[in-house]
């Protein structure tokens, strides 16, 4: 018995003290360049972002989770696993730097292998509220797995692959 609210009263303080967080991609842009091109394409489809943060360090450091869904059939949904800092930039404004692992799932974790995620962003929140407001920009930076055929995979390699993101979230502290 001891032990469970020994456990309780680690876990409990860890969750209230992390936010929720719930985001639409406003716009998606595609980019494939390599070999002499560089061809970009805009998503038509918004993407809903869904995702559970937890911050560290007196509210400066912290690592996150979210999956995004992409509304489009053919789209691409996103798993991304990540570090963040906040910075104080201005009286209830933060600076937002978030680094870390994007793993595409469903029919474009078939496609594609996970890779490194980078973004920047800002975020409003006034005090004693716990809903917040941010913008973020982020770079998902992906490769096309390979296929066994030599020829097709050193092509595949002289590609770069990106999804650039627009994020508006609503977040939710607790």
């Amino acid at each position: 018995m001891i032990r469970k609210i020994f456990y309780i009263s680690l876990i409990v303080p860890m969750i209230l003290s992390a936010q929720f967080r719930a985001g639409l991609d406003i716009s998606r842009q595609i980019t494939l360049s390599g070999i002499g091109s560089d061809e970009s394409e805009s998503a038509d489809a918004l993407a809903l972002t869904l995702g559970y943060e937890k911050m560290l360090l007196l509210g400066f450091v912290g690592a996150g989770a979210e999956y995004t869904l992409d509304l489009e059939e053919e789209g691409i949904n996103m798993a991304y696993v990540y570090g963040v800092g906040k910075i104080p930039i201005a009286p209830f404004m933060r600076g937002i730097v978030r680094a870390g692992y994007s793993i595409p799932m469903g029919d474009a974790g078939d496609m594609y292998d996970p890779g490194l995620a980078y973004g920047v962003g800002a975020r409003f929140k006034l005090p004693l509220i716990p809903i917040g407001l941010e913008a973020l920009y982020t770079i998902h930076s992906l490769e096309m797995k390979s296929t066994g055929d030599d020829l097709a995979d050193a092509l595949i390699d002289a590609l770069d692959f990106k999804l650039n993101a627009l994020n508006i979230t609503a977040t939710l502290k607790f």
